[in-house]
């Protein structure tokens, strides 16, 4: 198993040491497994952020608009989803090769 990266928070890490327990990576893809495994991170932060302010906050004028946190959320699960499709995870069909 492949030691991990000390910049992922709790859920980033649990997956990343998951990957690397299931597939076989090559170091290049070990990264791109680090950049996902952060977004899991930050995924989760904006969840909480929602959850604690809402889906609406108030500016600094006043005025309602959508919580930043919804739009991290979803560009980080775009990211997310990109790479775990460039590092064929979560792929339909015939089993992985590279799976343990």
């Amino acid at each position: 198993m492949k030691k991990v990266p000390e910049d992922l928070g709790e859920r980033g890490a649990a997956w990343y040491k998951r990957m690397t327990k299931q597939y076989k990576m090559r170091p290049h893809e070990l990264e791109a497994l680090r950049v996902a495994a952060g977004c899991l991170d930050r995924i989760g932060q904006a969840q909480e952020s929602i959850l604690e302010k809402g889906l609406l906050v108030d500016d600094t004028r006043g005025a309602t608009k959508k919580n930043p946190a919804c739009e991290v959320e979803a560009t980080n699960k775009k990211i997310f989803m990109d790479y775990c499709k460039v590092l064929k995870i979560f792929k339909e069909g015939e089993p992985d090769e590279r799976q343990n």
